[in-house]
């Protein structure tokens, strides 16, 4: 049984490299993960301009640690109708079965679950409504729909 340094060593630095390549791709990952979310904010902000005298949204840093990823910081957005519950979007993640990325909609005594699912279709965010955990029915989650909750929270 004979070591040879150099061939040890050579395999020491591909085992750096290949460490230092997967860190490269999750901190990638994690930066398209937390673009994607800012993205999604910056939309609901917009459906929401036409009803700022009646809500007020906030933005909190939140932090999620991952098997895959580690820990990191992102936000949560806070929708507070001055009349109703307020809705809460949580991150879960960018590593879930299934998706891209998972967002979970938390609305007191809303009487469903309700969850966003990423779909990163052709460089672009496509975000599907998910009610119940029902993935066999995905909804685009659009204006419209964003809306519809909007309107049952206020009854």
């Amino acid at each position: 049984f004979e070591i040879h340094y150099e061939t040890l060593a050579d395999k020491i630095q591909k085992i750096k490299e290949e460490e230092n390549k997967t860190r490269s791709n999750v901190a990638n990952e994690v930066d398209k993960w937390k673009n994607s979310i800012s993205l999604l904010y910056s939309k609901i902000e917009q459906w929401l301009e036409p009803f700022n005298q009646f809500i007020t949204k906030e933005q909190t840093d939140y932090d999620i640690e991952e098997q895959n990823t580690g820990s990191y910081v992102t936000k949560v957005l806070t929708i507070k109708p001055k009349i109703g519950k307020p809705i809460i979007f949580i991150p879960v993640g960018t590593y879930v079965l299934g998706a891209d990325g998972r967002i979970d909609i938390k609305i007191v005594n809303f009487g469903r679950q309700l969850m966003l699912l990423l779909d990163r279709q052709n460089g672009s965010d496509k975000w599907s409504l998910i009610i119940n955990r029902n993935t066999q029915n995905q909804i685009p989650f659009d204006r419209a729909h964003f809306i519809n909750i909007l309107d049952e929270v206020i009854r």
